[in-house]
């Protein structure tokens, strides 16, 4: 992976926790960071959580209070499952050329 790969796996990222609320269809009410009562998706296992999504949400005049979850090592697990080198061996190869004969590292 080039440098560039790796900023666009962490842009990818970032974007985790808003893919999960948008795809929710359950959501359960929890304390912010600052002790107001928040929603956030949640499975729909989970027996705090309800059915709806954030359409529903957003009709009942809730969006607003929706949370986005907050980024686990699974998101980047999950992003690096399908994230795809831009470099491929054989690019390496011509700057390993490039070094061996012009003896520049780094």
């Amino acid at each position: 992976f080039s440098g560039s790969d790796v900023g666009v796996c962490v842009k990818d990222v970032l974007f985790e926790p808003i893919r999960k609320t948008q795809e929710a269809t359950h959501f359960k009410f929890t304390n912010g960071e600052d002790g107001i009562e928040m929603l956030e998706p949640c499975s729909p296992g989970d027996p705090a959580g309800f059915e709806s999504t954030l359409d529903e949400l957003d009709t009942k005049g809730l969006a607003k209070k929706v949370m986005p979850p907050k980024i686990s090592k699974k998101d980047f697990e999950r992003v690096l499952i399908r994230a795809r080198a831009t470099v491929g061996v054989n690019d390496l190869k011509v700057y390993e050329d490039f070094t061996s004969e012009f003896g520049e590292e780094g």
